[in-house]
């Protein structure tokens, strides 16, 4: 079976989707598809670039990147013929409004899509919908009505044979529009490394970022009031800052250091490879998230946590979606701990061991190729 994935990006380390599709296309690939990856409209490049780049599993796969600002009719036209010579049986659509513009509402999309994807079938993985409504200006409301728009007429006019979401809310939401999406949980792009890990040390007790931080009051309040109880038990309390902007992470690594007295250090690791990140990972005690609680399952920082066994803190909780029902399509919550509690931090962190399997790209995959051959077959 041959199939397309299209996204917005692909520069590996900075586009989250474009790191999800190039390691879902190389696991496939291990499964015998034949795979190529085409970003519409990278803005890492200046201009056509056709290359192989490397799964986070070691896998090779095809990559055709098409800079931004390539003229229009040039930039359609050549995707359609690369379309064309693969002849895919699916194409795979990583749909993320905001990878496709800057502002996220991407006028011309759709006709480009139904013109190099005429006759051929379609995928939709909606990792976002639309930005949220809740307590919005008018503009705000507005550019939601357009996304959710946008998203409505994707789907009508692309008629796909199976839509997929991360997200138990985002599938309610397009079940609103009667669009039916089926569950796709997901994995991280990080992936756990088996050798080389430096021993834990036993005496510190450390929180970590990823990526994203956040230095707001409910996650300061958060820190502090574990910081204490840590320090009882017996720990060191420190901070790490992993990955993500340099220049905020000093900026918000100096908040912390000011805000939360106990913490012994922060550490600033700037940007590291893939088996450094795991690295840290694995010798932290608690990750702190700034994901608000409803969004979780879809952070890819938080699949990459879960994926090393590590529980998650997720202060930020908008009480408008509080059900927990609606965060992951699996036991994810029992690995989250929502107040500065020990025992919770204890329970998680037994939970967090469970959850890795049920996070793992390879049974993931099956169940995309599972979703695939089923809607082949029926139609």
């Amino acid at each position: 079976m041959k199939i397309i994935f299209l996204c917005g990006s692909l520069k590996p380390g900075q586009d989250g989707v474009g790191d999800y599709t190039r390691r879902l296309a190389g696991e496939m690939k291990k499964g015998g598809f034949s795979v190529l990856l085409i970003a519409l409209r990278d803005r890492w490049v200046n201009e056509l670039i056709s290359e192989f780049q490397e799964s986070a599993d070691g896998v090779s796969v095809p990559v055709l990147r098409f800079p931004a600002k390539m003229n229009s009719e040039t930039r359609i036209a050549k995707i359609k013929k690369n379309i064309c010579l693969h002849n895919p049986d699916w194409i795979s659509l990583q749909y993320v409004p905001f990878s496709f513009d800057m502002k996220g509402i991407h006028f011309g999309l759709l006709r480009e899509l139904i013109y190099f994807g005429e006759g051929y079938k379609w995928h939709i993985m909606f990792h976002e919908l639309w930005i949220g409504r809740e307590r919005s200006s008018f503009k705000q409301f507005l550019w939601s009505h357009i996304q959710q728009r946008q998203v409505r007429r994707l789907v009508h006019f692309l008629n796909p044979s199976l839509i997929h979401t991360h997200l138990p809310l985002y599938q309610y939401k397009l079940k609103a529009m009667k669009i039916e999406a089926s569950p796709l949980p997901l994995f991280s792009n990080i992936k756990k490394q088996k050798f080389g890990l430096k021993k834990k040390d036993i005496t510190s007790f450390k929180f970590v970022f990823f990526s994203q931080v956040n230095s707001s009051e409910p996650i300061i309040n958060f820190i502090n009031t574990l910081c204490n109880i840590v320090i009882k038990k017996g720990f060191v309390p420190q901070l790490i800052l992993l990955g993500g902007d340099k220049i905020k992470m000093i900026k918000e690594g100096k908040v912390f250091k000011d805000s939360c007295p106990e913490l012994k250090e922060v550490y600033i690791t700037g940007f590291l490879n893939e088996f450094e990140t795991s690295n840290v990972l694995s010798e932290c005690d608690l990750a702190v998230t700034p994901v608000p609680v409803h969004a979780l399952g879809k952070s890819g920082s938080v699949a990459a946590f879960l994926s090393h066994a590590l529980p998650v803190a997720a202060p930020l909780i908008n009480f408008a979606f509080s059900n927990e029902e609606i965060v992951f399509f699996n036991n994810g919550m029992n690995a989250v701990i929502l107040k500065p509690v020990w025992k919770d931090f204890e329970k998680a962190k037994e939970q967090a061991l469970l959850i890795q399997s049920e996070i793992d790209i390879v049974k993931i995959s099956k169940q995309f190729i599972s979703d695939l051959s089923f809607n082949k077959n029926i139609e």
